[in-house]
């Protein structure tokens, strides 16, 4: 912000992070004002990102990146997991666009059900979760390749991108 405040002449400059589902008012966006902006300017930020989806405020720049890598990256990733997801349907005998609604509509289920639920989604999975069971079987193996791990990992990288890419942009 101290650069594009430099560039622009003007203090009151506000970094927005919107994600692509604000194509479809489902996105949403990261705010980062630093104390120059006033409440009427933020509000008025607050207002315009609001019209294509949801709105946080993260209280210092630094955060902006870690923004972009979880929520600004993110659809890729829900993306790249539908693609999985449907190519293990289709793999296992599934036609094509009967994986891919069995994919769409799990996701986006399994999501409504966590944003309307009190429950974690560990809580949730656990739930799904039968001992023993094919939930069991297929978690186990996304548990053994760590999945976990290298989804957390690829979100440092992403972060780690958006700092570098800061700084790049600061020095043009």
């Amino acid at each position: 912000i101290t650069d594009m405040s430099r560039w622009l002449a003007y203090s009151a400059c506000i970094r927005a992070m919107p994600n692509t589902p604000a194509l479809i008012n489902q996105g949403i966006t990261g705010l980062f004002a630093p104390a120059s902006v006033n409440e009427q300017q933020r509000h008025c930020a607050q207002t315009i990102c609001s019209a294509v989806g949801k709105v946080i405020w993260v209280p210092n720049e630094s955060l902006m990146d870690a923004v972009t890598a979880l929520s600004g990256s993110g659809p890729a990733y829900v993306f790249a997991f539908l693609e999985a997801l449907q190519a293990g349907g289709e793999k296992m005998g599934l036609a094509p666009e009967i994986a891919r609604e069995l994919a769409y509509q799990t996701l986006t289920g399994a999501t409504a059900l966590a944003l309307q639920s009190s429950e974690s989604p560990m809580s949730l999975r656990q739930k799904v979760t039968s001992k023993g069971g094919t939930t069991a079987a297929a978690l186990e193996v996304l548990d053994q390749q760590q999945w976990a791990i290298i989804l957390q990992e690829a979100l440092l990288a992403a972060q780690k991108r958006g700092a570098a890419m800061a700084k790049e942009f600061g020095q043009s």
